[in-house]
């Protein structure tokens, strides 16, 4: 694997809050592809640093802690909504 490139963005997690991430992305040295739906070789296949794919969603700056975070936040919501128009569909 070559370095394609480094790129300085932004994280966001609940566990580390805000920071700075100087990402290191490698690129197949051999010209490996990824195939599409299709079959067909689409781009070449890339690799993210271990340690940042762990945190980091693909091609987001929110972690999965903040995504799991939301969506049971999102459901639990929902789930009392439609309880509290139950009851006043009753009342």
């Amino acid at each position: 694997m070559h370095v394609q490139k480094t790129a300085l963005h932004e994280g966001r997690t609940l566990a580390h809050g805000t920071f700075q991430v100087n990402e290191t992305i490698h690129i197949c040295a051999t010209g490996c592809t990824k195939a599409g739906l299709d079959g067909k070789p689409v781009r070449a296949l890339t690799r993210r640093q271990p340690e940042v794919a762990a945190l980091l969603l693909p091609r987001s700056s929110v972690g999965y802690d903040v995504m799991t975070f939301v969506g049971l936040e999102r459901a639990t919501s929902a789930r009392r909504s439609s309880r509290r128009r139950a009851i006043s569909w009753r009342a």
